[in-house]
């Protein structure tokens, strides 16, 4: 079916496209003579300089058949030389029988065209839940991938840029389900937002490595092994047994700085000094006591260089502000560090004050290692990173893959393989049903094809001579008919009984009304060499030229039943459009009759603009009414009580009474009129009057009148009160309240 239809160019329309929607089965076209209804039919048949642009319903075009006055030309060019309408006659029985199993009602055409519709619909439904489907997961997919993005802004370049997502869902959703299947363990968020920088910012350079906290060799030290040795003087001398027995070799030790600064008197006892103290003393702490000294004071200067070498290894600003190592876990074992180190320091210092004390160290190896620990991972870290720095162009790809990995197997846990699941199984529901439709769709075709072999078999121009001659004598068009030519085989010719019409012999009437019939019958035949149309498009062009009222009403009665049969649905003429200018032929064939349904019906009114192209209007309804109609419709709205211009009011109020009384009515006159009121209402009839005389054909100044809607009231009743007492009350009621006039009881006349 066509649904929409654009024509392009010709003198009515111009230039600018003209856009004529939404078309249904049967469309009414109403226009004045030169609005450019022919133009329109022209275009369908594409024999004018105006083109015709169409879109079809389902992409499925129809045979578009037209009638209007070209094709009268055509047909009539040669009457002796009519090509015959082929059409079903009565040769073969066999032939008929096949095509009634076919044809019928419920024939197997009917019964593929049912099948068709099954599984159309059923594919439709499908097609939306599909549709809805994809919708929801097109929402699903953007909702986790804008969570997921904001989340880690760093990421984003994975899905953006050249070949990105952008702003298509679309292309989120494809790029989802392209995903391929991967046996890899499922990325890690913390890995492809620390790889992030590297491989998708440019200005990311590489990194230097930390330095290891430097290590210190206890043993590689002389003075460390005497740590734990008791450092004391020499014992061959008899003093040392008694520092021996006292333990206080490092008080003597000391005392002995103070031997030559005490005139001879003992630093230790304050008496008289022997005379081989000073000798014994020396002995006693000879050069071994001093090396073991030196040896312990050198491996502390040594320890104090490290202590200070370890502490600017640990605060150097490279470790600081490296984003690259754990900063907390170096921090914890730092503080392990430094107190195992500050204990040392006591112990050292502890050894140094009292030589022939032992003490033990405490091993800085275990919380050396911990901190050096930290920054050998940091350096690992520090390594990848260049690594991704220096391969951007391979690293990249590979870092999106995994981010698409994350989005799909972590964001969208479980949702992209359901769904691939559910789509399946949608698409061979939909798959099945498609085979359906291409199945009973080539049954169709298959069975068109065999009704137009059996067609060929039993097809006859015979039958439409028979029938047209039939409609002519039925019509009154007694002086001429159409019968077998003599010089076109299977062609028809028209005879006056006396021999060949000529063409030009025939009445415009007569023209039209022929060539209407012909076109009438051409539509459910074909002609010589062309083949069968299954589905019609027909498009009838003022039919009624020059037609008296009698054949009109026959034209009429025709196309009405080519309306009826594009409304069945059912049928080979699939779709009407009419285009007219007589209001009287228009109201024939657009009027609902009983049990007929305004369902698949559209009007177009064109009108016509001068100095511009014409405009066409749609509706739903008719626009086309009688002007007595019209202003019965007026006086309705007032009778309701709709607010309503009152000049205007008394201008309709006129028109009726006249158009009635004194038109139709055979020339009633108010004096007339008035006997037949009481005294009472005489006046206001009078009055009536002389508003519609008065107030009709002028404008009065509101200085001077106006009207209220008690007066308006009051000369309504007597509008009314006119009808009843020239007991045409029936009338009134008929016109302004239609059908449901039927329904009310009669009010009582009132004397």
């Amino acid at each position: 079916m066509l649904e929409q239809l654009t024509i392009t160019g010709g003198a009515c329309f111009g230039v600018t496209p003209l856009v004529l929607k939404p078309l249904q089965r049967v469309n009414f076209f109403f226009g004045p003579n030169g609005s450019g209804k022919t133009t329109i039919s022209r275009a369908l048949d594409g024999s004018h300089e105006a083109t015709a642009g169409f879109v079809w319903h389902d992409s499925a075009p129809l045979a578009i058949k037209v009638y209007n006055r070209d094709f009268v030309s055509r047909v009539l060019r040669e009457s002796s030389r009519i090509p015959g309408v082929f059409v079903i006659g009565d040769k073969s029985a066999e032939a008929e029988t096949r095509l009634g199993q076919i044809e019928g009602d419920t024939g197997e055409r009917a019964q593929a065209v049912d099948a068709l519709g099954r599984a159309t619909n059923s594919l439709g439904q499908a097609q939306t839940a599909d549709s809805d489907a994809k919708a929801a997961f097109l929402q699903t997919a953007w909702d986790a991938y804008k969570v997921f993005t904001d989340a880690n802004p760093s990421l984003k370049p994975a899905f953006t840029g050249t070949g990105g997502v952008g702003n298509s869902r679309q292309t989120l959703v494809d790029r989802l389900l392209a995903l391929p299947v991967s046996d890899e363990p499922v990325p890690v968020l913390a890995d492809l937002t620390s790889n992030a920088d590297a491989v998708f910012s440019g200005n990311v350079t590489t990194e230097n490595k930390l330095a290891a906290l430097p290590a210190f060799a206890l043993q590689d030290h002389s003075g460390f092994t005497l740590l734990g040795t008791r450092v004391v003087g020499s014992g061959t001398v008899t003093l040392s047994e008694l520092v021996e027995h006292l333990g206080s070799s490092d008080w003597v030790a000391r005392g002995r700085s103070f031997l030559h600064e005490s005139d001879g008197v003992c630093p230790f006892c304050q008496q008289v000094a022997p005379a081989n103290l000073v000798a014994d003393l020396a002995t006693m702490f000879d050069d071994h006591y001093t090396a073991q000294r030196a040896d312990i004071d050198a491996f502390k200067s040594d320890f104090d260089a490290w202590q200070t070498l370890l502490a600017a290894a640990a605060d150097a600003p490279s470790l600081a502000s490296s984003a690259f190592i754990d900063k907390a876990a170096f921090q914890t074992a730092r503080r392990k560090l430094d107190k195992v180190i500050a204990a040392n320091a006591a112990l050292l210092a502890k050894k140094i004050a009292t030589p022939s004390e032992v003490v033990e160290f405490e091993s800085v190896d275990s919380a050396l290692k911990a901190a050096n620990d930290v920054i050998v991972a940091a350096n690992n870290a520090i390594d990848a990173h260049n690594k991704l720095v220096g391969n951007r162009r391979t690293e990249r790809p590979l870092l999106v893959g995994k981010c698409w990995r994350y989005l799909a197997e972590v964001s969208l846990a479980g949702t992209v393989a359901t769904y691939e699941q559910k789509q399946k199984s949608r698409d061979d529901g939909i798959k099945t049903l498609e085979d359906k439709v291409t199945e009973a769709t080539g049954k169709i075709a298959a069975l068109d094809d065999e009704v137009r072999l059996l067609q060929r078999s039993v097809e006859s121009t015979r039958p439409v001579i028979e029938q047209i001659n039939g409609i002519l004598e039925r019509s009154g068009f007694t002086s001429f008919k159409i019968v077998e030519s003599t010089s076109l085989p299977n062609g028809y010719m028209l005879s006056r009984g006396d021999g060949e019409v000529q063409e030009q012999s025939l009445s415009e009437g007569e023209r039209t009304f022929i060539a209407f019939l012909y076109y009438f019958h051409l539509l459910d035949g074909r002609t010589e060499g062309v083949a069968d149309s299954p589905r019609i498009l027909a498009v009838i062009d003022d039919p009624i030229s020059s037609l008296d009222s009698d054949v009109l009403f026959v034209v009429g009665t025709l196309v009405r039943l080519l309306i009826g049969r594009a409304s069945s649905g059912s049928d080979r003429i699939e779709q009407v459009l009419v285009l007219t200018h007589n209001v009287y032929f228009h109201k024939e064939i657009a009027h609902l009759r009983q049990g007929e349904s305004s369902a698949g019906r559209t009007f177009f009114l064109i009108r016509k603009r001068p100095s511009t192209p014409s405009a066409v209007e749609s509706s739903r309804k008719n626009p086309v009414e009688t002007e007595y109609g019209r202003l019965w419709a007026e006086a309705r709205r007032a009778v309701d009580g709709e607010a309503m211009n009152i000049i205007g009011l008394e201008n309709i109020l006129r028109r009726i009474l006249e158009s009635y009384f004194r038109v139709m009515g055979g020339g009633i006159w108010d004096d007339e009129i008035t006997p037949l009121l009481n005294t009472d209402e005489r006046h206001v009839f009078q009055a009536l009057f002389r508003w519609v005389n008065d107030g009709s054909h002028s404008v009065i100044e509101d200085a001077h009148y106006s009207p209220s809607p008690l007066s308006q009231d009051l000369y309504l009743q007597v509008f009314e009160r006119i009808f009843v007492v020239t007991k045409h009350e029936a009338h009134y009621r008929m016109m302004l309240y239609g059908k449901r006039s039927l329904e009310e009881q009669d009010e009582p006349a009132v004397d």
